[in-house]
Protein backbone atom coordinates (compact mmCIF):
# COMPACT_ATOMS: atom_id res chain seq x y z
CA UNK A 1 0.00 0.00 0.00
CA UNK A 2 0.99 3.88 -1.10
CA UNK A 3 1.87 5.34 2.29
CA UNK A 4 2.65 8.49 0.81
CA UNK A 5 -0.93 8.33 -0.89
CA UNK A 6 -2.23 7.35 2.26
CA UNK A 7 -1.63 11.10 3.92
CA UNK A 8 -2.66 12.42 0.64
CA UNK A 9 -5.82 11.21 1.21
CA UNK A 10 -6.19 12.20 4.86
CA UNK A 11 -5.82 8.67 5.89
CA UNK A 12 -3.50 9.69 8.64
CA UNK A 13 -3.61 7.10 11.43
CA UNK A 14 -3.30 4.08 8.75
CA UNK A 15 -0.22 5.82 6.96
CA UNK A 16 1.10 6.17 10.73
CA UNK A 17 0.62 2.78 10.97
CA UNK A 18 2.06 1.52 8.18
CA UNK A 19 5.42 4.17 8.69
CA UNK A 20 6.01 2.93 11.75
CA UNK A 21 5.67 -0.93 11.19
CA UNK A 22 8.34 -0.38 7.76
CA UNK A 23 11.03 1.65 9.48
CA UNK A 24 12.03 -2.30 11.23
CA UNK A 25 13.07 -2.96 7.80
CA UNK A 26 13.65 0.35 6.34
CA UNK A 27 15.21 2.88 8.46
CA UNK A 28 15.75 5.38 5.80
CA UNK A 29 15.03 9.18 5.15
CA UNK A 30 11.87 8.57 3.24
CA UNK A 31 10.27 6.36 5.57
CA UNK A 32 11.54 8.87 8.55
CA UNK A 33 9.98 11.66 6.58
CA UNK A 34 6.69 10.14 5.67
CA UNK A 35 5.97 9.26 9.64
CA UNK A 36 7.17 12.58 10.70
CA UNK A 37 4.64 14.06 8.50
CA UNK A 38 2.14 11.83 9.72
CA UNK A 39 2.98 12.71 13.86
CA UNK A 40 2.84 16.61 12.14
CA UNK A 41 -0.70 16.46 11.17
CA UNK A 42 -1.36 14.73 14.81
CA UNK A 43 0.76 17.33 16.55
CA UNK A 44 3.05 15.39 17.85
CA UNK A 45 5.53 17.57 17.47
CA UNK A 46 8.42 16.21 19.32
CA UNK A 47 8.10 13.38 17.55
CA UNK A 48 8.20 14.82 14.03
CA UNK A 49 10.86 16.75 14.57
CA UNK A 50 13.17 13.68 16.14
CA UNK A 51 12.00 12.09 12.59
CA UNK A 52 13.36 14.98 10.74
CA UNK A 53 16.38 15.51 12.24
CA UNK A 54 17.09 11.42 11.68
CA UNK A 55 16.07 11.40 8.09
CA UNK A 56 18.83 14.71 7.47
CA UNK A 57 21.25 12.66 9.22
CA UNK A 58 20.82 9.93 7.14
CA UNK A 59 20.47 12.00 3.85
CA UNK A 60 24.17 13.40 4.79
CA UNK A 61 25.76 9.56 5.72
CA UNK A 62 24.41 8.21 2.59
CA UNK A 63 26.12 11.29 0.67
CA UNK A 64 23.60 11.51 -1.82
CA UNK A 65 23.78 15.40 -2.48
CA UNK A 66 23.13 18.39 -0.61
CA UNK A 67 19.22 19.14 -0.21
CA UNK A 68 17.10 20.89 1.81
CA UNK A 69 13.42 19.19 2.52
CA UNK A 70 14.58 17.58 5.80
CA UNK A 71 15.43 21.17 7.25
CA UNK A 72 13.10 23.05 5.59
CA UNK A 73 10.26 20.35 7.49
CA UNK A 74 12.85 21.18 10.55
CA UNK A 75 12.54 24.94 10.35
CA UNK A 76 8.34 24.23 10.14
CA UNK A 77 8.57 22.17 12.98
CA UNK A 78 10.74 24.26 15.22
CA UNK A 79 7.86 27.17 14.31
CA UNK A 80 4.54 24.84 15.09
CA UNK A 81 7.00 24.41 18.75
CA UNK A 82 6.89 28.25 19.49
CA UNK A 83 10.78 28.08 18.27
CA UNK A 84 10.63 31.10 15.80
CA UNK A 85 13.50 32.33 16.03
CA UNK A 86 15.20 29.02 15.45
CA UNK A 87 13.45 28.16 12.87
CA UNK A 88 14.04 31.15 10.66
CA UNK A 89 17.75 30.89 11.45
CA UNK A 90 17.05 27.52 9.94
CA UNK A 91 15.27 28.69 6.81
CA UNK A 92 18.05 31.32 6.82
CA UNK A 93 21.05 28.70 6.29
CA UNK A 94 18.92 27.01 3.50
CA UNK A 95 19.02 30.33 1.87
CA UNK A 96 22.29 31.46 2.09
CA UNK A 97 23.43 27.84 1.10
CA UNK A 98 21.38 28.20 -1.44
CA UNK A 99 22.56 31.64 -2.47
CA UNK A 100 26.03 29.65 -2.32
CA UNK A 101 25.27 27.60 -4.98
CA UNK A 102 25.72 24.26 -2.10
CA UNK A 103 22.14 22.74 -2.49
CA UNK A 104 22.05 20.14 -5.50
CA UNK A 105 18.75 18.69 -4.95
CA UNK A 106 15.38 21.19 -4.58
CA UNK A 107 12.33 22.22 -5.86
CA UNK A 108 11.31 22.58 -9.47
CA UNK A 109 11.77 25.80 -9.75
CA UNK A 110 15.03 25.17 -8.93
CA UNK A 111 15.38 26.32 -5.07
CA UNK A 112 13.25 28.86 -3.83
CA UNK A 113 10.95 26.97 -1.24
CA UNK A 114 13.43 27.95 1.90
CA UNK A 115 13.42 31.61 0.27
CA UNK A 116 9.69 31.54 0.43
CA UNK A 117 9.65 30.12 3.91
CA UNK A 118 11.77 32.89 4.98
CA UNK A 119 10.03 35.18 3.59
CA UNK A 120 6.81 33.90 5.71
CA UNK A 121 9.19 34.35 8.71
CA UNK A 122 10.00 37.92 7.62
CA UNK A 123 6.46 39.41 6.62
CA UNK A 124 6.55 39.30 11.22
CA UNK A 125 7.95 42.34 12.59
CA UNK A 126 9.97 40.60 14.47
CA UNK A 127 12.10 38.85 11.63
CA UNK A 128 11.59 41.85 9.16
CA UNK A 129 15.41 41.65 8.75
CA UNK A 130 15.60 38.30 7.40
CA UNK A 131 13.69 39.93 4.23
CA UNK A 132 16.29 41.02 2.25
CA UNK A 133 18.31 38.12 2.29
CA UNK A 134 14.73 36.15 0.81
CA UNK A 135 14.24 38.37 -1.51
CA UNK A 136 18.21 37.95 -2.69
CA UNK A 137 17.72 34.36 -2.82
CA UNK A 138 14.05 34.88 -5.21
CA UNK A 139 15.34 37.45 -7.19
CA UNK A 140 18.88 35.24 -8.35
CA UNK A 141 16.25 31.94 -8.79
CA UNK A 142 13.77 33.97 -10.44
CA UNK A 143 16.19 34.45 -12.98
CA UNK A 144 16.32 31.24 -14.65
CA UNK A 145 13.72 29.11 -16.60
CA UNK A 146 12.73 27.20 -13.82
CA UNK A 147 11.08 29.83 -11.95
CA UNK A 148 7.89 29.03 -14.10
CA UNK A 149 7.79 25.68 -12.65
CA UNK A 150 5.90 25.73 -8.87
CA UNK A 151 6.34 27.20 -6.22
CA UNK A 152 8.61 29.82 -8.83
CA UNK A 153 5.03 31.59 -9.17
CA UNK A 154 5.03 32.08 -5.20
CA UNK A 155 8.93 33.44 -5.37
CA UNK A 156 7.06 35.88 -8.20
CA UNK A 157 4.40 37.12 -5.90
CA UNK A 158 6.28 37.50 -3.41
CA UNK A 159 8.92 39.79 -5.25
CA UNK A 160 5.40 41.69 -6.72
CA UNK A 161 6.31 39.99 -10.40
CA UNK A 162 2.54 38.87 -10.43
CA UNK A 163 -0.54 39.51 -8.81
CA UNK A 164 -2.83 37.53 -6.59
CA UNK A 165 -5.25 36.88 -8.45
CA UNK A 166 -3.02 35.40 -11.42
CA UNK A 167 -1.30 33.12 -8.64
CA UNK A 168 -4.33 31.42 -7.68
CA UNK A 169 -5.25 30.93 -11.56
CA UNK A 170 -1.85 29.50 -12.10
CA UNK A 171 -2.35 27.08 -9.36
CA UNK A 172 -6.12 26.05 -10.36
CA UNK A 173 -4.61 25.59 -13.67
CA UNK A 174 -1.92 22.85 -12.33
CA UNK A 175 -3.11 18.81 -11.79
CA UNK A 176 -1.44 19.57 -8.26
CA UNK A 177 -4.68 22.63 -7.65
CA UNK A 178 -5.32 21.71 -4.30
CA UNK A 179 -2.34 21.57 -3.13
CA UNK A 180 -0.99 24.72 -4.55
CA UNK A 181 -3.73 26.80 -3.69
CA UNK A 182 -2.92 25.44 -0.03
CA UNK A 183 0.65 27.29 -0.65
CA UNK A 184 -0.87 30.06 -2.56
CA UNK A 185 -3.18 31.15 -0.52
CA UNK A 186 -0.63 31.37 2.79
CA UNK A 187 1.56 33.15 1.14
CA UNK A 188 -0.90 35.34 0.26
CA UNK A 189 -1.66 35.86 4.08
CA UNK A 190 1.73 36.12 4.41
CA UNK A 191 2.34 39.41 2.13
CA UNK A 192 -0.91 40.91 3.65
CA UNK A 193 0.31 40.71 6.97
CA UNK A 194 3.73 42.33 6.22
CA UNK A 195 1.55 45.14 4.75
CA UNK A 196 -0.22 44.95 8.60
CA UNK A 197 -3.11 43.88 7.41
CA UNK A 198 -4.41 40.86 9.77
CA UNK A 199 -8.15 40.42 8.09
CA UNK A 200 -6.85 39.59 5.31
CA UNK A 201 -4.02 37.59 6.56
CA UNK A 202 -6.21 35.23 9.04
CA UNK A 203 -8.85 35.07 6.22
CA UNK A 204 -5.54 33.74 3.69
CA UNK A 205 -4.94 31.21 6.31
CA UNK A 206 -8.47 30.12 6.67
CA UNK A 207 -8.89 29.74 2.77
CA UNK A 208 -5.48 27.79 3.33
CA UNK A 209 -6.44 25.19 5.57
CA UNK A 210 -9.80 24.79 4.14
CA UNK A 211 -8.49 23.17 0.73
CA UNK A 212 -8.02 20.01 2.88
CA UNK A 213 -5.97 16.91 1.62
CA UNK A 214 -4.15 16.06 -0.24
CA UNK A 215 -2.39 18.89 1.51
CA UNK A 216 -1.20 17.25 4.44
CA UNK A 217 2.32 16.94 2.60
CA UNK A 218 2.67 20.76 2.19
CA UNK A 219 4.31 22.42 5.03
CA UNK A 220 2.28 25.80 4.77
CA UNK A 221 -0.64 23.53 5.35
CA UNK A 222 1.35 23.13 9.42
CA UNK A 223 2.23 26.48 9.19
CA UNK A 224 -1.58 27.85 8.02
CA UNK A 225 -3.26 25.69 10.41
CA UNK A 226 -0.89 27.37 13.39
CA UNK A 227 -1.37 30.74 12.53
CA UNK A 228 -5.44 30.35 12.07
CA UNK A 229 -5.39 28.85 15.64
CA UNK A 230 -2.88 31.51 17.65
CA UNK A 231 -5.29 34.07 15.83
CA UNK A 232 -8.45 32.67 17.65
CA UNK A 233 -6.85 32.89 21.11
Amino acid sequence: MNKFQLILDGKIDEALALYTRDIENDFSSVTLTGRGRAYLYLNELDKALADFEMAAKIREQVNLGPTDGHLQMIGVTLWLKGKEQEAADVWNRLVQDHLADKIEYSDRAGGVESGNLLWYAASFEKFRNYRKQAEKLLKKKSKHERIKYWPGPVAQYLLGNMSEDDLILTARKSNREKRYLCEAYFYIGARALSKGDKKHFRKAMADSVATGPPNYVENEFYLARYELARTSE
